[in-house]
């Protein structure tokens, strides 16, 4: 028990560490300007996972039911109409987004970015099924593992672009390989499935943990909301 917990607070302070220095990094090689344009794609990914928090992995992990390969099969396809919904949402909302942040000129960039919820959407969920028995390195793996190649991604990406183009190609390629190893160690098959009863059981059990992000969301970006649009 204790080295599972030690393994999962590994994992987490090694991803906190590794976007602190990803954020260092691009401040450090960045112009102002450019970093002020590179913190709002920060703002409207903190709105894509907001829009897509459903806890359908910790209703994985928490579920009380036998049924683990029919449940984690509509969870998935939970997943992908998630990422379909949030992406369509985040890219007819781009425009007045970025108007919002005083950065009309790179609304593409935030319709670029609705891509994002569509690839985390055929993330595996094995890795988060494993902690059902308390084995957390599988999610450690894929994060951790993910935020180290997004992090060493900044300056061939700067070579590459030399402006805020760099963030978003680190954003991309981070959550690309996320969902790519979550399937590389995955021990199961991917499969989708849709049973009416899960699905509206995951719904019930996610929309308070949705209501709770938005809140959050509020809470921590809404002064930077204000502050970029000033």
């Amino acid at each position: 028990m204790i080295g599972a917990a030690m393994a999962l607070l590994g994992g987490n302070l090694g991803v906190a560490l590794l976007k602190f220095a990803r954020n260092i990094l691009v401040a450090r090689l960045l112009s102002v300007e450019n970093f002020g344009i590179a913190a709002t794609f920060a703002i409207i990914f903190g709105f894509i996972e907001m829009l897509a928090f459903l806890g359908l992995d910790r209703f994985l992990i928490q579920v009380r039911d036998e049924a683990l390969d029919r449940i984690q099969s509509t969870l998935h396809t939970l997943q992908i109409l998630r990422g379909v919904f949030v992406a369509t949402v985040l890219y007819l909302t781009a425009g007045p987004l970025a108007a919002l942040m005083d950065v009309s000129e790179v609304s593409w960039a935030f319709q670029l970015m609705a891509v994002l919820p569509l690839i985390q959407g055929f993330v595996h969920l094995d890795p988060a099924r494993a902690q059902r028995v308390m084995r957390f390195g599988p999610f450690v793996k894929v994060t951790l593992g993910s935020e180290i190649i997004g992090l060493l991604s900044v300056w061939p990406f700067f070579l590459v672009f030399g402006d805020y183009r760099v963030v978003l190609g680190a954003l991309l390629l981070q959550t690309a390989l996320m969902t790519l190893f979550s399937h590389l160690i995955a021990e199961r098959r991917y499969a989708l499935g849709l049973d009416r009863t899960l699905a509206l059981r995951a719904l019930g059990f996610g929309w308070p943990l949705l209501f709770n992000a938005a809140l959050m969301f509020g809470i921590v970006q809404g002064d930077r909301i204000i502050v970029a649009n000033q």
